[in-house]
């Protein structure tokens, strides 16, 4: 495991915008005319929902963060939550970090 810096690439947040989400079970009628008929992947899908929830974030006042992070730290958000990696600005380093997805039913 290793630091997330500004060097290696941080990861980023939106606090509060796990409030201001978009209804990702509404967006897909521009697109498809039931939900089930989307494939697993669909870039252009995605990318309208990504740009849609920032211009909701955006409107609320809420901006991106970045969000470093020490060896062993634990990060727990809600699943809604707007979050993605900075660029890496040294890509002579390396970040390695474990990120796991839990779901409990």
């Amino acid at each position: 495991m290793e630091d997330a810096t500004a060097e290696n690439g941080t990861l980023t947040g939106v606090r509060g915008g796990h409030r201001v989400a978009v209804d990702k079970y509404r967006m897909h009628h521009r697109f498809y005319r039931r939900f089930d008929e989307i494939p697993e992947q669909d870039p252009v899908l995605w990318r309208n929902y990504q740009d849609a929830l920032k211009q909701q974030y955006e409107a609320a006042g809420l901006i991106e963060e970045k969000i470093a992070l020490s060896k062993g730290d634990l990060l727990i958000w809600h699943p809604l939550f707007p979050h993605g990696g900075s660029k890496i600005k040294d890509k002579t380093l390396s970040r390695r970090s474990i990120v796991l997805h839990v779901s409990l039913r």
